[in-house]
């Protein structure tokens, strides 16, 4: 498959197969991180902050969704959790988990959205 700019991949993707594949991407990452946040907190101790890292993804997987393929939401959010991360030397241990499995979603998503790929 040819690879895309981010630009040109949100103007050809308004077809309703690309959408679908986005969000079912979406849908199937947002499990993952709600299993994973689950696990770790059952495991308690130092596990509480892998439990707080995949928690945060909830809301922006949610977020993604609810604004689907929607390129502007998507940098949006970059750039506003990376000017978070430029004070990380004065963050919690949990706020920090926090900003960085937010990025980590808008990151694989944008990702996902110039380079979409299927995973079976």
């Amino acid at each position: 498959m040819k690879q895309m700019c981010f630009e040109q991949f949100f103007v050809e993707s308004t077809n309703p197969e690309a959408h679908e594949e986005l969000e079912t991407f979406l849908q199937k990452r947002k499990a993952g991180a709600a299993k994973l946040a689950k696990q770790a907190a059952l495991k308690g101790g130092y596990s509480t902050l892998t439990a707080d890292h995949f928690k945060a993804k909830a809301k922006p997987y949610e977020n993604c969704i609810k604004h689907l393929g929607d390129k502007k939401v998507v940098k949006d959010q970059i750039k506003m959790l990376l000017q978070k991360l430029k004070s990380w030397d004065s963050m919690t241990q949990k706020e920090f988990q926090k900003v960085m499995g937010e990025l980590e979603v808008y990151g694989e998503v944008a990702i996902q959205m110039m380079t979409p790929k299927k995973y079976e």
